[in-house]
């Protein structure tokens, strides 16, 4: 099987909707390369729009989906004059991330890297 991967990257902080473009644009990246199985935990903002639930429901259910990943990968949100770094729900994933030993990636091309020489 191909390892899990969960994308952490801001959501509430700057602009919600390409914060979440960002971060599916990354899933796709992923997806394609064929050398994982991606999370984008930011689909939840659909959902959120449909039944909200506050920001501790979000990150308990975050945490749940971090604990069964293979590896976490902790990005900005980028676009063309665009950039978001602050996100108290991504220090929450990589901390928890850390206690369980989940590798941590910072960028997406190290990480393709690290995936193709396994």
């Amino acid at each position: 099987m191909k390892p899990l991967v969960y994308i952490s990257s801001p959501y509430t902080q700057g602009d919600p909707l390409k914060n979440v473009n960002f971060q599916h644009e990354v899933w796709e990246r992923l997806r394609a390369s064929g050398l994982c199985t991606p999370i984008a935990p930011l689909w939840s903002h659909y959902q959120h729009a449909h039944s909200p639930l506050s920001w501790q429901e979000w990150i308990d259910y975050d945490l749940e989906i971090v604990a069964k990943c293979d590896y976490l990968l902790r990005l900005d949100a980028i676009d063309v004059g665009y950039f978001q770094r602050l996100s108290g729900g991504c220090d929450v994933e990589v901390a928890f991330a850390k206690t369980l030993g989940i590798p941590i990636f910072t960028d997406v091309e190290e990480f393709i890297w690290h995936l193709r020489a396994l």
